[in-house]
């Protein structure tokens, strides 16, 4: 008798120990766009569908593609399980917001990867970045990438060099031209 109730209680609590709650912690590197609560009641979502309600079925890589699409500026998330514990802990690796882009007629936020986050007036948090107004005729669309990696570092590097150098800019712009941001400053009557 007393090998049956250990041989169901190490049954049930395996059984137990492979329950998700719908409701998990997020770690989240910065809250520069949005509180962790956004990102929160998102993963809840995800987290009270039946399949992501046990270690064995859930679909981590499913949870990290829907907060994606709703949220660009996350560059990478990961879902942390324990093995004892119930509570999953979801880390979010958030993207810097690098400056204002000016695109038809409308003021965006771009991060550090080059993804258009969103439009500023739905980010009032984000304030004193550059504006770089776009003149290409590139169609600027929410979620997608604007522009590289690269190209975003390059005009954070020159912005952060002139400010070092005590260079004031009047305007940032990327003209027609492949591959050319043009920047204009106040003091001088030439531009780079």
């Amino acid at each position: 008798f007393m090998v049956i109730l250990v041989v169901l209680a190490l049954f049930f609590g395996l059984v137990y120990s492979l329950i998700v709650r719908p409701d998990p912690r997020i770690s989240a590197s910065s809250s520069a766009y949005r509180p962790p609560s956004a990102y929160r009641q998102v993963v809840i979502k995800q987290f009270q569908i039946l399949k992501n309600r046990n270690k064995i079925t859930l679909d981590d890589q499913a949870i990290v593609k829907s907060l994606q699409a709703q949220f660009p500026e996350i560059a990478s998330a990961s879902v942390e399980l324990p093995l004892l514990g119930e509570t999953p802990i979801v880390h979010l690796s958030i993207a810097a917001p690098s400056f204002f882009l000016s695109s038809g007629g409308n003021l965006y936020v771009v991060d550090a990867q080059g993804y258009v986050v969103d439009r500023t007036i739905n980010l009032a948090g984000i304030k004193n970045l550059p504006t770089l107004s776009d003149q290409s005729g590139f169609r600027v669309k929410v979620g997608q990438q604007a522009m590289s990696t690269a190209n975003v570092s390059f005009i954070n590097t020159v912005v952060a060099e002139a400010k070092r150098t005590k260079v004031p800019i009047s305007s940032l712009t990327l003209p027609a031209r492949a591959q050319e941001p043009d920047l204009r400053t106040s003091d001088r009557g030439y531009y780079v």
